[in-house]
């Protein structure tokens, strides 16, 4: 009986050291962040006569340029944009923006962030979403 619980136990450990292995093998890349982007922030809302508020904003280091772009999507069989703002800027970008959506849906917003160099490379590129906010 003793063999049968030894064996049982090198099964189970050589079982758990390879699924160990297994998920740090499928883990991705981790890549830099916060080498240019400062801050950021996102808010959205819809309002009882549909009239949505996007905020976004963006501040980057000295030395850098960055990029918002601000999409307003609408949620059917996928996610679609109807409206887009997007900026650069060598400190901070920021939209505070209105439009009015269709009863029905749901929707999002959708910051990307995109940092560059003094040479134009994209140095970090990010993206955040708000919460999804139905209009009936």
């Amino acid at each position: 009986m003793s063999k049968i619980k030894f064996f049982t136990a090198v099964v189970l450990c050589v079982c758990l050291s390879l699924s160990a292995l297994c998920i740090y093998a499928q883990e991705p890349d981790i890549s830099p962040y916060n080498i240019a982007i400062i801050s950021t922030d996102l808010s959205f809302s819809i309002n009882s006569t549909g009239v949505a508020s996007c905020y976004g904003s963006v501040s980057v280091r000295a030395g850098y340029t960055v990029r918002l772009v601000m999409q307003l999507q609408q949620k059917g069989s996928m996610w679609k944009t109807v409206q887009s703002w997007n900026g650069t800027d060598s400190a901070v970008v920021a939209f505070d923006e209105t439009y009015q959506v269709e009863k029905g849906y749901e929707y999002r917003l959708m910051n990307v962030y995109i940092a560059y160099d003094a040479d134009g490379n994209q140095v970090e590129a990010f993206y955040d979403t708000s919460n999804i906010v139905e209009y009936k």
